[in-house]
């Protein structure tokens, strides 16, 4: 097949970054500026509609000859302004070199992934395009000598020569990217999972506009409201103005210097319970200021963030209600798991636990009440508008939602691979691991603890269990508490804040402790397991040697150590070392150490562990099952619109929507040749609107 490299500079009084793809592509403002391409590598060729050239015939022909394969970085971006703009997107003709790049756990941006491969400067991407792109492809404020809202080519010509060597050379970028990683090009199956994504992604995820305009107008009464009601209680013009509030806070006897979130909870705690350095005579005088305990709430009211993702989803649901382009292929590095994009279903807010089971009453709620109406049914109007972000997405009408999850996916794939018939057997005879682990943590019988909590209601040890069952696999301390000078935030590293973090928080550091000693002492397999893939990791970086242990295997490739799952999908780790590193709690030890995105998205050299290898094991071959999964639901017939780590929700027809859904869990729970031995498990319901089951 040609090759055809490809990269549009655009125009728009949108902003993509606001509005997402699909929204942006689609606005009657957009259009075209220019596009570079080049045919097999060979030199950069230009078309610009901007100066009124018209479409090259050879580059027209191209974008619909299916034996010409279409190469852009982030092409989603190409195919949506193609589609619109030029010609119809045959999505088997198109590649991603973004995609392949964060394969083998490269950044996903051009300017970053360059450098790191070693591209010379002159293959690597221009810097100045950020300030190229505000000149001529984003609008501009009108000015006496220019009264137009934009600039054009002939405005400023030699920045115009600048933007178009600009887009040349990000075509010769990639090509440089792609040429470095041809020999570790993805698989015929990822490429056909490439497919599938972008199918899901333009069939979009349907959203309740008119819930979601509902929201923001009484956020916009709540949020008007609250401040006035500062105002009053502050004398202050503008109480959302840090350098005017913190002051008077602090004359108020508010101790901190700053008004972040956790700090504003711990002086909240002070009016129940007073620090131990206080007397009592202090804070009988604090806890009796009930303009500061009434401004300290409104505060957090008003500062929250969440929901202002109802904005976020009114600017990127197209006309149809439709919501696309939320998942992103392999965008957690190393394991290759989906990251989302503008609703980001990753990382929604956790309802609030009185509205779990009645999240379509509360989206009802959201949709037809008034701002008091809806405070006095459902309460905090705050509390019920984060609560109410995940089921702002909404069947339309004659159509239902079919949403199922592997049941404990990851904790199944550790028995697995570590091959802790223990484990196993849980899944095997159908039990609870949650309540399966609460048996060794609470030394009693199972169908004690099942009645406890099925017939009795009572889900407090079950609820202990979980962090344990789902963190302890990965090797995880018991961790300790720390205060994030940041945030303010009490935080927590280990177990303990794993659990946190999920919305366990009446975990506590004993749990934890007893979680950590109980899980290692009665699953021998699984702690032979991380020794057993570090050790292997290791002699093969060491060696250069292939080696397998288990179901993985570990191989040398250029620049790479790589992981081979299961499935045959690698893992990679770029340039290997084994360094001494000093560990948590002091010592120094060899480990494996390479490069990768840190938390902070800065590009660095760090080191992994036993715990970290068998994660990244267990959560990449999680990924390839719920894989598996939407690939054969997929074939079919079912309209898959959604899928978030274990959970894949499909849009069906209202009448015979059980048998679709049951058909969908019968596509999870089959078996891929690759994980014989593997017993897998869904649970799954039908619903008018989305939900975390």
């Amino acid at each position: 097949m040609d090759h055809l490299g490809l990269d549009y500079e655009t125009f728009s009084t949108v902003s993509l970054p606001d509005v997402g793809g699909s929204v942006y592509a689609k606005h009657p403002d957009t259009e075209i500026l220019m596009a570079a391409y080049n045919f097999n590598h060979g030199p950069i060729k230009q078309w610009i509609p901007a100066e009124g050239e018209p479409i090259p015939k050879e580059l027209a022909q191209a974008l619909i000859d299916p034996q010409v394969r279409k190469w852009a970085w982030n092409a989603k971006f190409e195919m949506a302004i193609t589609d619109q703009h030029v010609a119809a997107v045959d999505v088997r003709q198109w590649r991603c070199t973004m995609v392949q790049a964060m394969h083998c756990s490269l950044p996903g941006k051009l300017e970053k992934a360059g450098p790191i491969l070693g591209l010379p400067i002159d293959q690597q991407k221009d810097r100045r395009g950020k300030a190229l792109m505000r000149k001529f492809s984003m609008p501009r404020k009108p000015t006496k000598a220019n009264p137009n809202n934009r600039l054009f080519h002939y405005d400023d010509p030699d920045e115009w020569q600048a933007y178009l060597e600009y887009n040349r050379s990000d075509v010769v970028a990639e090509g440089g990217i792609w040429r470095r990683l041809k020999p570790y090009m993805m698989s015929d199956d990822e490429w056909e999972l490439f497919r599938i994504d972008y199918e899901i992604n333009e069939a979009g995820l349907p959203i309740n506009l008119n819930m979601v305009r509902n929201a923001i107008r009484i956020y916009e009464h709540a949020l008007k409201t609250g401040l006035q009601e500062m105002r009053e209680l502050t004398g202050l013009s503008n109480p959302n103005s840090l350098p005017q509030l913190l002051p008077w806070l602090q004359s108020q006897g508010y101790m901190f210097e700053d008004c972040q979130k956790g700090h504003i909870k711990t002086a909240q705690g002070y009016f129940k319970k007073p620090p131990e350095h206080w007397s009592e005579e202090r804070w009988q005088e604090y806890r009796s200021n009930e303009a500061l305990r009434a401004v300290l709430d409104l505060r957090l009211e008003t500062s929250r963030t969440s929901i202002k993702k109802y904005y976020a989803l009114e600017r990127a649901t197209d006309d149809d209600g439709m919501l696309r382009q939320v998942l992103q292929m392999n965008g957690a590095a190393r394991t290759g798991r989906y990251a989302g994009r503008i609703y980001q279903p990753q990382n929604l807010p956790t309802p609030e636990k009185r509205f779990e089971k009645y999240q379509d009453v509360l989206a009802e709620g959201i949709e037809h009440l008034d701002h008091d109406a809806l405070k006095l049914v459902h309460g905090n109007v705050f509390d019920v508008l984060a609560s109410g972000l995940r089921p702002s997405a909404q069947a339309p009408a004659g159509k239902l939602f079919i949403d199922a999850d592997l049941s404990a996916i990851e904790n199944r794939v550790l028995g697995w691979i570590s091959g802790c018939d223990k484990i196993l057997q849980v899944f095997r005879d159908g039990k609870d691991p949650y309540i399966a682990f609460a048996t060794y943590l609470f030394e009693k019988p199972y169908d004690e603890l099942y009645h406890e909590y099925k017939v009795l209601g009572d889900g407090k040890k079950r609820k202990i269990a979980k962090p344990g069952t789902l963190g302890c696999g990965y090797m995880m301390g018991a961790g300790d508490e720390f205060v994030n000078n940041k945030t303010g935030e009490v935080e927590a590293t280990g177990l303990l804040g794993y659990a946190w973090n999920m919305g366990v928080t009446e975990f506590t550091k004993a749990d934890s402790k007893h979680s950590v000693d109980t899980f290692r002492r009665e699953f021998n397999e699984v702690k032979d397991y991380w020794y057993g893939i570090e050790r292997a990791a290791r002699k093969c970086v060491g060696t250069g040697n292939p080696i397998r242990y288990g179901h993985v295997a570990f191989e040398m490739k250029g620049p790479f150590l790589r992981m081979i799952l299961p499935s045959g999908r690698p893992l990679y780790y770029l340039r290997p070392r084994l360094e001494e590193v000093k560990t948590p709690w002091g010592e120094m030890k060899v480990q494996i150490t390479y490069e990768g995105l840190n938390d902070k998205k800065q590009w660095v050299r760090m080191n992994t562990t036993p715990g970290k290898l068998t994660e990244n094991a267990d959560q990449a071959i999680s990924r390839d099952l719920l894989v598996h999964g939407i690939k054969l639901a997929k074939k079919r017939g079912i309209d898959v619109r959604l899928h978030v780590h274990d959970q894949i929700v499909g849009l069906v027809a209202e009448h015979g929507a059980e048998d679709k859904l049951a058909l969908l869990q019968e596509c999870m729970e089959d078996q891929p040749k690759w994980a014989v031995g593997l017993p897998l498990g869904s649970a799954g319901l039908v619903t008018k609107v989305f939900i975390k089951d």
